[in-house]
């Protein structure tokens, strides 16, 4: 898990006793989805990448500083997604090493990024909503920019990639 994800907040409060027929077609209640979301008139746009604790998407910095404010243990919320994570990744091991097992001709440039998708109930219980095998990378505000230009250049550095000079 990388060092800093971005939290997205829904426009609208999801209530699951709630839930019916009648109002399944709000789709902005029901997701966190930013493609969605974005055009809800209550979605709050990032505009500044330092402060990411602003709008309907902050960084994890922001959001652990949040729960510390609020006295909730920020490390407990994520070592449970952590755990999430990993029991996902044991759980599509095989198909995963089928598909590295037809190329390993090229097993030195097979590489993937997942984005997991994980709500945060009231209780502090995460819930996998989704995983992404080919997470957005857009960078659609200044904080998505921040965060996932960091992202990227750290994949790159940990692959053993160096910056061409043409010099």
């Amino acid at each position: 898990m990388h060092r800093e994800i971005l939290k997205k907040v829904s426009c609208k409060c999801l209530k699951l006793q709630f839930i019916r027929k009648n109002n399944l077609k709000n789709k902005f209640k029901h997701l966190t989805n930013f493609s969605i979301n974005k055009k809800s008139d209550k979605f709050v746009s990032n505009i500044d990448a330092n402060d990411d604790q602003y709008g309907n998407k902050w960084s994890l910095k922001a959001l652990k500083a949040k729960y510390k404010e609020l006295g909730i243990d920020s490390e407990k919320v994520f070592d449970r997604i952590k755990d999430i994570i990993v029991k996902t990744l044991i759980a599509v091991e095989a198909p995963m090493q089928s598909v590295y097992a037809s190329s390993y001709d090229n097993r030195n440039n097979f590489y993937e990024l997942y984005g997991f998708d994980v709500l945060i109930d009231e209780k502090l219980n995460p819930w996998l909503i989704e995983v992404n095998v080919c997470p957005s990378l857009n960078n659609s505000t200044p904080l998505d920019r921040k965060i996932k230009t960091t992202m990227l250049c750290d994949i790159l550095n940990m692959l053993g990639f160096t910056p061409y000079d043409k010099k």
